[in-house]
């Protein structure tokens, strides 16, 4: 018998550490309706059907645990005490959602950047393939978590779609986050003045760290899910990858004033941009870039 310890334990562990980040998500989406009330409609919208998303993920992990820790813990002797609820299985989809929302708004980060449209054309259609991919996975766990297969049956049914999407994801994080390196780092060649060298350091800097976060969670999930696909260590790793994406998008939106402050004045902002993004004039200086 699986240990609780690796099951209910760590559900129960990965809930609460994803609830915490909740938290962080919730103050920091009040944050960003109370700092740019004149923002365009297209990001207010995606700030709050981020926050949605994160909300119904969120119901989704509550209800699992607390049926898996009590009313399937109610009957002792029933022999699917270590099934995954179909709740978790739903949330999935909405971690999907999520994924691709935030990966399609770095992507246009990187489409700014690099004045072309065949890189972020081709990230734009694995974020659509991406998305596809959870929503099948998560169909597919739905019907079998529904079908009360135990939960070692239920993580080997869901293994062999998971593995792969969890591991393309990481990898396109990863790359879309060198790729921004790449070009913030081109950017200091052109002769840009110091305080605006000072504002492309740090965004290297937050871009390095959002994009290893996101790939080295999603790493670490796909490789628990392969090791060990009898407990449900990967899920509260999984968990917990969902509000890393969503905490990342809402910490670049949220910082573009403090950004501007390290540039003393030689950059301007497009204002027909659909997002805030990071523009270099004809002198080579640099913008926020949300």
């Amino acid at each position: 018998m699986t240990s609780l310890n690796l099951t209910i334990g760590a559900l129960e562990v990965g809930v609460l550490i994803s609830t915490f980040f909740f938290g962080i998500c919730t103050v920091q989406t009040c944050t960003y309706y109370r700092r740019y009330p004149d923002d365009k409609c297209l990001i207010k919208a995606m700030v709050g059907a981020v926050w949605c998303l994160e909300l119904g993920h969120a119901i989704c992990i509550f209800h699992g645990l607390y049926v898996m820790t009590l009313s399937q813990f109610a009957h002792p002797g029933s022999k699917h005490k270590y099934h995954m609820n179909p709740t978790f299985a739903i949330a999935s989809l909405f971690s999907g959602c999520i994924a691709t929302l935030v990966q399609a708004y770095f992507t246009h980060r990187l489409r700014i950047l690099s004045k072309t449209i065949y890189l972020p054309t081709f990230f734009w259609l694995c974020s659509i393939l991406r998305l596809a991919g959870w929503i099948w996975a998560g169909s597919a766990g739905i019907i079998a978590c529904t079908r009360l297969y135990s939960g070692a049956s239920s993580a080997h049914n869901w293994r062999w779609p998971l593995v792969p999407l969890l591991a393309f994801g990481a990898c396109v994080d990863f790359i879309i986050a060198i790729l921004l390196c790449y070009y913030f780092h081109t950017s200091q060649k052109s002769g840009i003045q110091k305080s605006t060298a000072r504002l492309v350091d740090k965004l290297i800097i937050w871009t390095i760290q959002n994009g290893l976060l996101t790939s080295l969670a999603g790493t670490v999930t796909s490789v628990c899910l392969h090791t060990m696909p009898d407990n449900f260590v990967w899920v509260s790793v999984f968990m917990v990858l969902t509000r890393l994406f969503s905490n990342s998008f809402l910490a670049s939106v949220n910082t573009r004033k403090d950004l501007r402050k390290l540039d003393t004045g030689s950059a301007t902002i497009d204002q027909s941009e659909v997002f805030t993004s990071v523009e270099f004039s004809s002198s080579g200086s640099a913008e926020d870039n949300c």
